[in-house]
């Protein structure tokens, strides 16, 4: 967790328009939880060293519109 306060608001406020952006004004759980997930990918990344780029990227893609479908 980031320890400057100004800094965790500012990302909070970013995540909230984001998911407006993407959901509407009244983001289900399921929606929100689908946000938190894409926009963290780096551990998914870190757990999936083993793959070439391209085996990644679809990866990714796939994991991505599974995300947006919710």
């Amino acid at each position: 967790m980031r320890r400057n306060e100004r800094i965790n608001a500012e990302l909070a406020r970013l995540a909230t328009t984001a998911m407006r952006l993407l959901y509407g004004d009244e983001p289900t759980d399921d929606q929100r939880a689908a946000w938190f997930l894409a926009s963290d990918v780096g551990p998914v990344i870190a757990g999936l060293r083993h793959l070439t780029d391209d085996e990644l990227r679809e990866v990714l893609r796939r994991l991505c519109l599974r995300v947006l479908r919710v």
